[in-house]
């Protein structure tokens, strides 16, 4: 939910770039609008980054292991990281 949350506030940031540009230049050209697009996307995706990362996924603990598809186990421990992968018998 907090994460669908940081997503639609990334579209409304979006949108409303594109409805102040139409306010403040009806005849903006093509390049234009795709700069501010561009633009406010870009900054929004660098916010819904900041808020996933310190309040949503803020776990703070080290040594976790994270289970992958391919059954791939990534351990860090002190700063490294090692890879465990399983191999078929």
């Amino acid at each position: 939910m907090q994460s669908a949350g940081s997503d639609s506030a990334a579209y409304v940031v979006t949108c409303a770039a594109m409805l102040v540009l139409r306010a403040v230049q009806p005849s903006a050209g093509m390049l234009l609008e795709q700069a501010v697009y561009l633009g406010a996307a870009g900054l929004s995706g660098i916010g819904r980054f900041l808020v996933l990362r310190l309040f949503v996924f803020a776990g703070g603990g080290t040594g976790t292991a994270v289970r992958t598809k391919s059954f791939a186990r990534v351990r860090e421990a002190s700063g490294t990281l090692s890879w465990s992968i399983p191999v078929p018998a």
